[in-house]
C-alpha cells in the first residue's frame, strides 16, 4: 500500500531566553531578519552535506528557491538517518547486494515552505509528510545548532499549528464524502488465523482501515457529530463494536473540485491536524508514489492562505501569491 501524503503546518516564533514575548522576525538574529539569516544559512546547507552526529542525522538543502517580496523560503531538503550498520537485499531474489555501514545514510527528499515577514513577530512553516517521515525535526535541531553559533540570547521553535477553527469551516462550507476509521497495527488475534504458522509466518506490519464513501453526489450527515469530537464532546466519531480507531480521517468537499482530507488524532485529547493531499496533487512524472513538487507547493501556498483567513489575520498578513516552482534562486 503506498503511503500518504500529508503539509503539517507549524507556527514560527522567535524569543529571548526567558521572556514571554515573540521578537519582531525583522530584527531577531543580532538586528538581522530573520528571512534574511535563514536563507544564507540554507545556502551554505547546499553546497555542503550537514551531518549531526548527536542526532545521527544527516541534512542537505537540494534545491533553494525564494520570493523576496513575499518573504517566503522554500524548496527539497534530502534527510535521513544513519548510524546503524544493516544489509540491503534484492527482495525479488532474496540476494544481499549491500552492505550498509554506521556512516550510510537513507535519505528522503521533502519539500519544505517558510514564510517569514519582517514586520511580523510570527511566521509560518510548512513540511511535506510522507508516511509518517517529515523533515520537522531535522530543520528545528539544525537551526537551533546554527543560531547557537551567532548568539546564546534567543531560542527558536516550530509549534504545531492545530488549525481547529480552519477544519471546522471546511466542514462549514463542505460535505463530508468520505470517512476512514484506521488502526495502527494489525490485529494479531485477528489475523493469525489466516497465516500459516508452521512455517514461521512473521508479524505483518501494517494498519486496518474501515472505510465509509458516499455515493457520488451524496454527502454523510455528520457536521454536528464532527464538531462535538472536536470540542472533545465526544471521545470517538463513529463507534464501531470490537473495532478501536487510533485516528480518524475526514474527506470534504469544498465546491465541484477542491477535496480537503484531514487527517485528525487526539493523543491525550489534544488534536493534531495534517492536510491530506495524495488524492488532490499530481505525481511525479518517475514515481508513481510521490507527489510533483510543484503541485505540493501550490497545495502549501493554497492552505496558508486558508489558515491565514481562517485565524482572522487578513489585514494583518498579506494574502500570499501563487508562484512558480521552481522559482528564483
Amino acid at each position: 500500500m503506498s503511503k500518504r501524503t500529508f503539509l503539517a503546518p507549524y507556527t514560527v516564533r522567535i524569543k529571548l531566553k526567558k521572556e514571554t514575548d515573540e521578537l519582531k522576525l525583522q530584527d531577531a538574529v543580532n538586528g538581522k531578519p530573520l528571512f534574511q539569516f535563514l536563507n544564507e544559512m540554507f545556502i551554505r546547507l547546499k553546497s555542503d552535506l550537514h551531518s549531526e552526529n548527536r542526532i545521527n542525522r544527516t541534512f542537505k538543502i537540494e534545491e533553494l528557491y525564494l520570493d523576496k517580496e513575499q518573504k517566503m523560503l522554500y524548496g527539497i531538503v534530502k534527510t535521513g538517518e544513519f548510524g546503524n550498520r544493516s544489509e540491503l537485499i534484492n527482495t525479488r531474489s532474496g540476494i544481499k547486494e549491500f552492505e550498509k555501514e554506521r556512516y550510510h545514510a537513507d535519505v528522503i527528499p521533502f519539500y519544505f515552505f517558510f514564510y517569514l515577514p519582517d514586520d511580523k513577530n510570527q511566521g509560518f512553516a510548512i513540511f511535506e509528510k510522507y508516511g509518517h517521515s517529515s523533515p520537522k525535526t531535522a530543520f528545528e535541531d539544525i537551526i537551533r545548532s546554527e543560531l547557537k553559533k551567532v548568539t546564546e540570547s534567543v531560542t527558536f521553535s516550530l509549534n504545531p499549528l492545530v488549525p481547529e477553527k480552519l477544519i471546522k469551516r471546511y466542514l462549514d462550507k463542505g460535505k463530508v464524502t468520505k470517512v476512514i476509521l484506521r488502526k495502527k497495527e494489525i490485529p494479531a488475534d485477528k489475523f493469525d488465523s489466516y497465516t500459516d504458522a508452521n512455517k514461521g509466518a512473521k508479524k505483518i506490519e501494517g494498519h486496518v482501515d474501515m472505510v465509509f464513501v458516499a455515493k457520488r453526489g451524496t454527502s454523510f450527515n455528520l457536521k454536528k457529530s464532527l464538531n462535538s469530537f472536536l470540542d472533545n464532546k465526544k471521545n470517538r466519531l463513529i463507534e464501531i463494536e470490537e473495532f478501536v480507531e487510533d485516528e480518524v480521517i475526514v474527506s470534504v468537499k469544498i465546491g465541484e473540485k477542491t477535496t480537503r482530507t484531514v487527517n485528525l488524532s487526539k493523543p491525550e485529547l489534544k488534536m493534531r491536524a495534517y492536510i491530506d493531499i495524495t488524492d488532490d496533487a499530481e505525481k511525479q512524472k518517475d514515481d508513481s508514489e510521490r507527489l510533483a513538487y510543484e503541485s505540493v507547493h501550490f497545495k502549501a501556498i493554497e492552505l496558508l492562505n486558508d489558515i491565514l483567513e481562517t485565524m482572522y489575520l487578513r489585514g494583518t498578513y498579506e494574502t500570499i501569491q501563487q508562484n512558480q516552482f521552481p522559482g528564483n534562486l
